[in-house]
């Protein structure tokens, strides 16, 4: 299909028609995190400051802890598996907009699902 500037335009009204904010999902799923578990999402930034994070490893096997609010990863990783900073605020805002109504959840993630995430 040749791309011209009415299929463009065309395409892009479709786009703004089924997402007129134009947000991404993990920028929705941020802000329904602090909406509705502000701590959950205090935790997510101070936890995922790290950039060179790994599973397993005693940081992310620590977590942090906001409040009565705790995250962390866990598993069984071999060899460690490296958790970009973008992947971390995304899957944990994930976690929380999806989980009960306190935000808390757990999810595998990783290569073969060997990642644990939790908020608890």
């Amino acid at each position: 299909m040749k791309l011209t500037t009415t299929n463009l335009l065309a395409l892009t009204a479709a786009f703004a028609s089924a997402d007129p904010s134009l947000e991404t999902r993990a920028n929705q799923d941020m802000k329904h995190c602090m909406e509705k578990a502000p701590n959950v999402h205090k935790a997510i930034e101070k936890f995922c400051k790290k950039t060179d994070m790994v599973v397993p490893s005693n940081y992310a096997h620590m977590g942090e802890t906001v409040g009565n609010t705790f995250i962390q990863i866990m598993g069984p990783c071999d060899p460690p598996q490296w958790v970009p900073q973008q992947a971390c605020w995304s899957q944990f805002h994930h976690i929380c907009r999806h989980g009960n109504s306190r935000g808390e959840g757990t999810k595998q993630y990783g290569r073969q699902g060997c990642q644990e995430w939790v908020i608890g």
